[in-house]
């Protein structure tokens, strides 16, 4: 398995302020509001819209709450299909498109976050969690003739905050709660960032992002909409080019 059919897998967030929409519209629980095990409602659709191309993504769960499935471009796209034993998982993966899939095996821990995926021993990725927070990705592909491909991914959290780690190196957030535990944008987790809107991965950031910077020049910037319940409706992110891509999120309350 090579990193451009992860990354087609992966669906799985800078100076300025973000905005919340009308604050008369944001309801919060006043007993913890930025603690994510407070939210009623979970992500069930995300589309995704750049440079004028939008691809949709949608989330299915069970009577339990756990993940049955995920489509991006449902019926064109790629599909995940879970299903479940004990403490583990089978994911099946088709491309439509490309006209090849995977089956691979999820491995949690007793918070139900994903410690390990594993396709047939030929690639593994293994995740390190520090109480909720993913604090460590490892990802290992088996080479036929060559030395296997080993690539390590650190993610530093301060007081439920990610503030560095391997693909960026700063991140400043707003006062408004992630209540929705998303993550915003695919350049903070590449790897299987679907996994994040449902929960597999642990939990993110506690506030929405304002800014990230990306090595030395790259910088995205974030603005909000948000509904009623305090839960973004949409993200827009501007890059240090101004280039504009969105983010709109679907919930469905948690059953």
């Amino acid at each position: 398995m090579n990193r451009f059919l992860l990354a087609i897998l992966a669906v799985a967030m800078c100076g300025g302020l973000a905005s919340c929409g009308d604050d008369n519209e944001r309801i919060l629980d006043p007993t913890n509001p930025e603690n994510p095990t407070n939210a009623t409602k979970r992500v069930v659709k995300i589309v995704d819209t750049h440079d004028g191309n939008s691809t949709t993504y949608d989330i299915s769960y069970d009577n339990e709450g756990r993940v049955m499935s995920i489509y991006a471009d449902k019926g064109n796209g790629w599909s995940e299909d879970f299903s479940y034993s004990d403490a583990s998982a089978s994911v099946k993966y088709y491309n439509k498109e490309e006209g090849e899939g995977f089956n691979a095996t999820l491995r949690f821990n007793d918070k139900g976050y994903v410690t390990e995926i594993n396709s047939n021993d030929q690639w593994i990725i293994s995740n390190t969690y520090t109480n909720d927070n993913l604090t460590q990705m490892s990802e290992l592909y088996k080479c036929e003739n060559e030395n296997d491909d080993v690539e390590n991914y650190v993610y530093n959290y301060q007081d439920g905050l990610l503030v560095s780690g391997s693909e960026f190196s700063s991140i400043t957030y707003t006062d408004i709660p992630n209540i929705g535990n998303i993550c915003v944008d695919e350049e903070i987790f590449e790897t299987f960032e679907e996994f994040t809107y449902a929960g597999l991965f642990g939990k993110m950031y506690k506030f929405l992002p304002e800014k990230c910077k990306i090595g030395n020049d790259g910088v995205y910037i974030y603005s909000y909409s948000l509904d009623k319940d305090g839960y973004v409706k949409s993200v827009k992110i501007t890059d240090e080019d101004g280039e504009v891509s969105t983010r709109d999120f679907t919930y469905a309350d948690v059953k």
